[in-house]
């Protein structure tokens, strides 16, 4: 196991300290010390001793006091040393004042961190530093690029601290422009190499939206280190590219740099994701030629090996742990119950009970679902409920979670009920249970009663819940409720998910019912693509033509989603069914009516007497919204051929062009309206989203299958239609 610091050989001895001395240079020695040792309790064990002899740390190790006390998130404990700190009169030392901005900060009082901020009469770099990093970790990302804004008309520099804290923000803003413009004030002022973080944030920054930049940031490096190799590999696993992942990890062993163990953990992962058993064995080795052996690498190396059943090396790197605690065991346990291995979690949970291990809160969560599975699952669940009550866990929110699904899988709906009632701290977790365990139970009517309190209570469900509401009015006569509940979930934005998308269509589709829309089926086809649900879109597709046999469009919805999967042969298949069919799909057309006269384009379109104006009216908004993060989607063009094509394509579309025209012609801040006689395709609709944010104006397309209003980046379907 990892050897503490302060137990390691050859460190400095601590320096003898006479427990009732008064002289404060010996306490804030031994403070200096503790710190240059990064050990905070110890620190604060020794304030707490100079705080008995009525001594006060002196202006240089007040700050480091304070830092421990943000560590550790002793909030009270600061707010005594601020107080003690206002009454020795040593509140208008710079350091102070800026440590107890950085305090305030890491505890998540952000007020308290203003308020002494702005009772500074002087600030120096550190100072706005601290405070800009502290808005930063408290998520106020606007606030922090405001005092940027601050800092910068006071004649202030920032350096290489205050540019990676603003790249975060911009970051969680979205905001690709102010981060390529901080991009050329690092350029400009030398900071980009002046230090790895730096550059490990600008390709953080630019991983969430153009991963080639991020590449070409990482290329432009003048020296890699550990920390832009982590960076660039964590970024592809987080994008979904675990195979650029991967090969960058080997790139990184063979240009001779070390990995640390943030490589090894998200490579690990990257095994996982890919599917990569043989590399992830391989890593394996690395951990061990290197020697880590914490438990999060252990925890990642099991939950892999169970991934790929690898049972017989899970048990060896079980064993091979000589201190095994109560988190190991949980980890072991939970990846045999994962996989559904009884037997087997009996057993783990019998050596647990041999070996004197406690059961703890996180041992409960895990093996209620087990309770299910065992003949006498009821008796024992019963008996863990007890255990629960005895170690003062019962009124554990995860635990009452846990409680109410077992109960409910029992069928003992009262008894979930009565736990679930007497709940103090209920969230969407708490409600999801209880409905999917009403449902279960086909108590659907409480479930919708259940449904209903959310809402009142302001929860906002997500899609696990519509899930699972829907599961139990799933038939003829309960079309018109799971219309409603489709219907509230585009008027308040719920994510559709792959799970709520399904149970949407399997709603539908199991009642056969004359008055479902072929409306509502289009929208569903196109949800389907956004999930690659090619099975559900083919089963959506066969009612969809059933309604409507002789509309070429709907043949083209199910040919956007094989073209996006690259299944090319399909989508000559269905050409095929077209043209021996007879039908015909319609040009795709957009128009625009300006003083009572109609302008129509098509895609590619160049025969409008200000065709020039349009494109590069068009040219500059593409260029613009690129830099706000739009990506073109080349999945849209149901055409095999190379990329360069594809986007003069889809940069033509008959929509853009009337939006572009629409620009040009309608002042005075009117909305733009444009009617196509097709389907918006999905990278018009995202391409309209961003215009109507970068112009502030709104834009109302009324397409085959809706209208559609854009303002602000957002349009009223929710991204559904």
């Amino acid at each position: 196991m990892d050897v503490p610091l302060s137990m390691s050989p050859g460190l400095q001895k601590l320096p003898f300290i006479p427990t009732q001395t008064h002289e404060f240079k010996h306490w804030n020695s031994l403070i200096k010390h503790h710190a240059k040792l990064k050990d905070d309790h110890s620190i604060l064990d020794t304030y707490t001793q100079m705080e008995s002899l009525g001594v006060l740390p002196d202006k240089a190790t007040l700050p480091l006091v304070l830092k421990a006390c943000g560590q550790l998130q002793a909030v009270e404990r600061g707010k005594k040393l601020h107080k003690a700190v206002l009454s020795a009169g040593l509140i208008s030392d710079i350091r102070v004042q800026t440590a107890l901005v950085d305090f305030y900060s890491k505890c998540g009082m952000l007020m308290n961190a203003c308020k002494v901020f702005d009772e500074m009469t002087d600030r120096d770099l550190v100072s706005w530093n601290a405070m800009i990093s502290g808005c930063v970790g408290c998520s106020e990302y606007q606030k922090a690029l405001v005092l940027f804004s601050q800092m910068q008309n006071g004649n202030l520099k920032a350096n290489s601290v205050t540019i990676v804290e603003l790249l975060r923000a911009c970051g969680e803003l979205l905001e690709l422009r102010l981060g390529k413009e901080i991009h050329g004030y690092c350029l400009r002022h030398g900071l980009f190499n002046s230090n790895p973080h730096v550059g490990a944030s600008l390709m953080w920054l630019y991983m969430k939206f153009d991963p080639s930049i991020a590449a070409l940031v990482f290329e432009m490096l003048d020296s890699r280190n550990t920390v832009s190799w982590n960076t660039m590999i964590s970024g592809y696993v987080n994008i979904g590219d675990c195979l650029k992942s991967l090969q960058l990890f080997i790139s990184m062993l063979i240009e001779g740099f070390k990995c640390d163990l943030v490589t090894l953990l998200v490579v690990i992962q990257a095994c996982v994701e890919y599917g990569n058993f043989e590399l992830g064995k391989q890593v394996h080795q690395l951990v061990i030629k290197f020697g880590y052996n914490s438990m999060h690498i252990v925890n990642a190396l099991m939950n892999m090996y169970s991934k790929f059943s690898d049972f017989g090396s899970l048990y060896e790197l079980f064993n091979s742990i000589p201190t095994k605690d109560a988190a190991l065991w949980n980890s072991m346990l939970s990846c045999f119950i994962e996989k559904g291995f009884i037997d087997e979690s009996i057993d783990i949970l019998a050596k647990m009970h041999l070996e004197e291990i406690q059961i703890n809160e996180r041992t409960l969560v895990i093996i209620f679902p087990l309770c299910a599975h065992l003949s006498n699952g009821l008796v024992n669940g019963k008996s863990l409920h007890a255990y629960a009550f005895k170690i003062g866990q019962e009124k554990n929110k995860h635990i009452e979670n846990s409680l109410v699904n077992m109960y409910a899988m029992f069928n003992l709906v009262e008894d979930a009920t009565r736990i679930f009632t007497k709940m103090k701290f209920m969230d969407v977790v708490s409600y999801n249970v209880m409905i999917s365990g009403l449902v279960h139970n086909q108590h659907n009517v409480q479930a919708c009663e259940v449904f209903i309190q959310m809402l009142e209570l302001e929860i906002k469900p997500n899609s696990q819940t519509v899930t699972s509401i829907l599961a139990g009015f799933n038939g003829v006569k309960f079309l018109n409720v799971g219309r409603s509940i489709h219907g509230y979930v585009m008027k308040c934005g719920i994510q559709i998910d792959e799970y709520l998308n399904t149970a949407l269509t399997e709603m539908y589709i199991n009642c056969e019912d004359e008055e479902t829309d072929a409306s509502i089926w289009r929208a569903l086809i196109g949800a389907c693509r956004n999930y690659s649900n090619t099975h559900m879109a083919e089963s959506a597709f066969e009612n969809l033509i059933e309604l409507e046999p002789t509309n070429a469009g709907n043949y083209v919805l199910l040919s956007n989603i094989y073209a996006a999967k690259g299944l090319w042969s399909e989508v000559k298949n269905l050409r095929l069914i077209v043209k021996n069919k007879g039908l015909k799909k319609p040009a795709g057309r957009s128009w625009i009516v300006i003083k009572s006269k109609l302008h129509l384009f098509a895609a590619g379109d160049k025969t409008h007497t200000q065709s020039n104006k349009i494109y590069k009216k068009l040219t500059f908004l593409l260029t613009s919204i690129k830099e706000m993060g739009y990506v073109p989607d080349l999945s849209w063009v149901l055409h095999d051929e190379d990329d360069d094509r594809k986007l003069a394509r889809l940069s033509s579309h008959s929509e853009k062009l009337a939006v572009a025209f629409g620009l040009i012609s309608v002042k005075g801040g009117s909305p733009i309206l444009i009617t196509k006689n097709l389907r918006i395709c999905g990278d018009c609709h995202e391409f309209s989203k961003y215009v109507s944010k970068l112009t502030k104006r709104t834009i109302i397309l009324r397409d085959a299958s809706r209208f559609h209003h854009f303002v602000h980046g957002s349009c009223s379907c929710k991204d559904f239609w």
